[in-house]
């Protein structure tokens, strides 16, 4: 299994699921790096200032929001830490809602969440979130960042699906087409119906353009057409049992109850 990202509790009501988030997705890009064609030394970024055409080093780095071109608030590390979210050891479900509820473009990126201790209540809510159809909307803090996201239950394990906030999401009304006449409508319905298929099989698609690449790669390897990058010094290197959950489970509906009447 790859390793956690982030381990700590996933609570809804006064439920509370020992999880860590790792990885869902799965790099399959051919990592290319930059090399100096004279030695083949692999190349490294460094940060230039164009007024002194000189290489800054980290400690005389700051950060800055530029309000006007050229015109910059600068904002120091201490600053910064002052106003970022709290870390936090739980994601907090706030609210339950339909499957279908949430739009595709708030989708950010999928992580899986799995059991970090008791596997009694994640699989109590694996459970639930299949025969109900919902998710639950929840909010954390990862490495000093804040994410909005849902949980939801796929294939009998629990997926932490990343969201985007909605004032990062532009209005699709602004894009909107015109109507189109009902001949033509119907005559795209026609053509939908024969390409549909019950399911989606992403087995059938593939990266083609990722899959030449790396069969570029094994075989000029196999050519022994390689070459070696002279070494470097590091120096030059940059750097509970079931009442309980039962007795839990009441008690978030009485509270949620209590809520909707306040």
């Amino acid at each position: 299994m790859a390793r956690p990202l982030w381990t700590g509790s996933l609570s809804f009501g006064l439920v509370t699921v020992p999880v860590s988030i790792v990885p869902a997705l799965q790099s399959r890009r051919a990592s290319l790096h930059l090399l100096h064609d004279a030695d083949h030394a692999r190349l490294h970024r460094r940060m230039i200032c164009p007024a002194h055409n000189a290489v800054v080093h980290p400690e005389h780095i700051q950060k800055g929001y530029e309000y006007a071109p050229g015109k910059y608030v600068v904002v120091l590390q201490e600053e910064i830490n002052s106003v970022e979210p709290r870390k936090s050891s739980t994601i907090e479900i706030r609210d339950f809602v339909d499957e279908q509820a949430v739009a595709p473009v708030f989708y950010d990126r999928p992580y899986y969440l799995v059991p970090a201790g008791a596997e009694r209540p994640y699989a109590l809510l694996v459970e639930a979130l299949a025969k109900t159809h919902k998710v639950g909307i929840a909010e954390f803090v990862m490495r000093d960042r804040q994410y909005l996201s849902a949980v939801q239950s796929i294939d009998g394990v629990l997926c932490l699906m990343l969201l985007h906030y909605a004032e990062s999401v532009a209005d699709a009304v602004e894009f909107a087409s015109q109507h189109a006449p009902e001949q033509l409508v119907a005559a795209c319905r026609e053509v939908i119906a024969r390409m549909k298929r019950k399911d989606f099989d992403p087995s059938r698609y593939d990266q083609d353009g990722q899959e030449r690449l790396m069969r570029l790669v094994e075989e000029k390897r196999s050519r022994k057409e390689v070459v070696h990058a002279p070494p470097v010094s590091s120096e030059e290197e940059e750097p509970g049992d079931i009442a309980d959950l039962l007795a839990a489970l009441e008690q978030s509906v009485e509270q949620a109850a209590r809520q909707r009447k306040s």
